[in-house]
């Protein structure tokens, strides 16, 4: 299967192992990678794998948002909060999620749902100079990318 996560996260690795909550164990090659948005697609070997479904929608300030992660490694913890800023440019083409939902060490590469359960982003990290300055990267540069044939 295939699954997503962030490049800091694989850094330069072509090969990685993953790990399941069900202490499973996985090999994986990294299939694409993108450093301006902190994204990288990583093909899992094995397949029967839970899954959620992913959407391209791009959030306005206010909505209610939900992350899953593992900061200092406690295992699936889920934070609520909310967007502050849907359309967060760092002078680019490309455009990232503010959040208030924290994002500690080791969160990053999780996941953050919108109100509905779906996908929408993938945690980066947070600004230590402010505080609840988290910044998501958005899934649908992965769509994007994945119908231009990129990835």
């Amino acid at each position: 299967g295939l699954a997503v996560t962030c490049n800091h996260i694989v850094d330069d690795a072509l090969e990685i192992d993953v790990y399941l909550e069900d202490e499973s164990y996985y090999t994986a090659s990294v299939v694409w990678r993108n450093e301006d948005l902190d994204l990288a697609v990583i093909k899992v070997n094995g397949n029967n794998f839970p899954f959620l479904k992913m959407t391209n929608q791009v959030f306005s300030g206010g909505e209610r948002i939900y992350t899953i992660g593992y900061p200092l490694g406690l295992s699936s913890s889920i934070s609520e909060g909310l967007v502050s800023n849907g359309k967060l440019s760092f002078g680019d083409d490309y455009i990232f999620a503010q959040i208030s939902a924290s994002i500690s060490p080791g969160s990053s590469g999780g996941v953050l749902l919108n109100d509905k359960g779906e996908a929408v982003c993938v945690t980066i990290g947070s600004y230590t100079e402010g505080q609840n300055v988290n910044v998501a990267s958005y899934l649908y540069w992965i769509q994007l990318y994945a119908l231009t044939g990129i990835i």
